[in-house]
């Protein structure tokens, strides 16, 4: 299990400021029937540990000498997507499933697609209950089970684990394949030759006598 190493924050509000400028990312440990644990971690050791674990790995957080297992609950940029300025962690028991969203990884090419076929992605997660030792980083979506146009991935067609049960409606799509859209060509108006009279279809279908000169 990844370890973050914290420090117990002394400084809160405006005060964030001077913390991010000396490398560090203001944090909370919440849940597990405890108070808040105010802390502050090392903003380059939390970027690694992130783009590692994502939202769904348990990390322990080390404040101290005393550890924290948690899941990345929740991790906020600042307005110009520049860095990371405030991470949620949310504690957890070892020994009580929780329940989460969990990514779903696409892998291979379906067949249908080299005839013309157009891959739908409809669904980014699936949620699921599990230990959290046992919950998945992601979910592997096979595509090169679609062979044909207009066939679907289901939840029920994918992988899991025996540990972790699925919440997701079970018959819900997660990728199809459908025909490539098709320009629809206009038909060209017809202009009446000289000498001929048109008639006008007004929107209730009704003709009206073309105007008399």
């Amino acid at each position: 299990m990844t370890t973050i190493t914290a420090q117990t924050r002394t400084l809160f509000g405006k005060k964030f400021a001077s913390l991010l400028a000396q490398g560090f990312v203001p944090a909370e440990i919440y849940g597990g029937g405890v108070e808040n644990v105010h802390v502050q971690i090392p903003l380059r050791e939390f970027t690694k540990v992130f783009a590692e674990a994502g939202h769904n790995a348990i990390v322990t957080i080390d404040v101290e000498g005393k550890k924290y297992p948690a899941l990345i609950s929740a991790v906020q940029g600042d307005r110009l997507g520049q860095g990371v300025v405030h991470v949620d962690f949310y504690q957890v028991r070892m020994d009580q499933k929780i329940k989460a969203q969990v990514p779903l990884h696409f892998v291979g090419e379906s067949p249908a697609i080299k005839v013309g076929g157009v891959l739908v992605k409809a669904a980014e997660e699936i949620e699921v209950e599990a230990l959290p030792q046992n919950l998945p980083h992601a979910i592997e979506v096979d595509l090169s089970r679609i062979l044909e146009v207009h066939e679907s991935i289901h939840v029920k067609d994918l992988v899991i684990a025996k540990d972790v049960r699925v919440l997701s409606d079970l018959d819900m799509v997660v990728a199809t394949v459908t025909e490539q859209a098709q320009e629809i060509e206009e038909t060209p108006a017809v202009v009446p030759t000289e000498g001929e009279a048109s008639t006008a279809v007004t929107p209730e279908g009704a003709a009206q006598e073309p105007e008399k000169k």
